[in-house]
């Protein structure tokens, strides 16, 4: 059904096109027409609720990167194809930040208020030996950090990707904004070569604003290896939220195994100002630092429909720094079942040991639930 909706849909947008050379009185050229836009197109969607309370009573309840999409290839000339790409997230529950779920919030800056905004749009072109694409996509950094972003209800907070609260769209490392991405492979070798263009500072370069990539390894016997990096061009001292901190750079390396039922991997990012800090009510600190994800997790049952995963997420701030004393820590603990191709149900338990900038340390445990039901995945 969502298939024949979206189709309906680009065959009015295109419909004066073709019909030029077709016959518009014919109920029969007319559903051809729907079916071949249709054969082309991908709509998929993930909507997803989450529900949270923690050890001193507060509750929170919000969309948890819900989406909706379209993908789509076009023959351009011969072993050639014209792609595009549009995808929506959704925020239709109301949003308590009480209880923090994920370190991806969703949107782009600026957007936080929306009931839908655009996570992702980008048109390119792609054959068998690369694919270049322009928009505003997933990053080359983030095929490496994602190597340990596996949870449904927690995580991605210290491999750099989701910096300062964002979907990292600034600083390129996430969901970048105004990209120019370069993807190619060679046996088991895969590369992607990376460029934010725009002019959102006194500090933009001729070219290029920023600059990125990754190289990944894929064995055939479940070993993955990847290291990726972002630097950032056209910072500024003082930014606002949309402008890119000067000095700003990230470094990720990922190894991951996965064999059977079985999923270990693990995160190392170093950065340079790029993580962002509150100091006092009015002021806050960019920093240098570091940080480091792991993940397992083990499918079993007769169906391979139930998961048990486990996560630690560690953030800490570089020596001789006002807040050096400051520490982002915790573990996570998550069983789910699959219903479904891509639809979740999941229960989660976070055991958090945070220190201020003081080396103040409290301890608080959040309980989870949450649903996705997916299509088109």
């Amino acid at each position: 059904m969502a298939r024949f909706i979206s189709s309906i849909l680009f065959a009015i947008i295109l419909f004066p096109v073709f019909s030029q050379n077709t016959d518009t009185s014919s109920d029969s050229d007319l559903n051809k027409m729907i079916h071949k836009v249709g054969d082309y197109m991908n709509p998929y969607g993930s909507y997803r609720i989450n529900f949270g309370i923690n050890d001193a009573g507060y509750v929170g309840m919000a969309d948890n990167a819900s989406r909706f999409g379209i993908t789509g290839a076009l023959p351009l000339i011969k072993n050639l194809d014209a792609i595009a790409g549009i995808e929506l997230g959704a925020r239709l529950v109301d949003y308590d930040e009480t209880i923090i779920f994920r370190g991806d919030p969703g949107y782009q800056v600026g957007e936080g208020n929306s009931n839908l905004f655009g996570r992702l749009g980008y048109v390119g072109i792609q054959n068998k030996f690369f694919s270049f694409t322009i928009g505003k996509q997933w990053s080359a950094y983030y095929d490496v950090a994602a190597y340990t972003d596996g949870l449904f209800a927690f995580g991605g907070e210290a491999s750099g990707a989701f910096n300062n609260g964002t979907d990292g769209g600034i600083s390129g490392t996430g969901r970048a904004n105004q990209l120019f991405l370069l993807r190619t492979n060679y046996k088991n070798f895969y590369l992607a070569l990376q460029m934010q263009a725009r002019s959102i500072t006194e500090n933009s370069v001729k070219i290029g604003d920023t600059y990125g990539g990754s190289i990944q390894y894929k064995s055939s016997f479940g070993l993955s290896a990847g290291f990726a990096m972002v630097i950032v061009e056209d910072g500024i001292d003082h930014p606002r939220p949309n402008q890119p901190k000067s000095g700003d750079k990230s470094y990720v390396g990922s190894l991951a195994y996965e064999k059977n039922n079985f999923h270990i991997a693990l995160s190392y990012t170093q950065f340079y100002q790029h993580e962002l800090e509150s100091i006092t009510d009015s002021t806050s600190l960019y920093y240098d630092g570091y940080g480091s994800e792991i993940f397992s997790s083990y499918t079993f049952g007769s169906d391979k429909k139930w998961r048990a995963a486990i996560l630690m997420n560690i953030l800490w701030p570089a020596e001789n720094l006002l807040i050096k004393d400051y520490r982002m820590l915790y573990f996570v603990g998550e069983y789910s079942y699959s219903f479904g191709k891509d639809s979740k149900i999941f229960l989660s338990v976070k055991q958090d040991f945070p220190r201020d900038i003081f080396g103040n340390s409290t301890a608080e445990t959040i309980f989870a639930m949450g649903f996705r039901f997916s299509f088109g995945y």
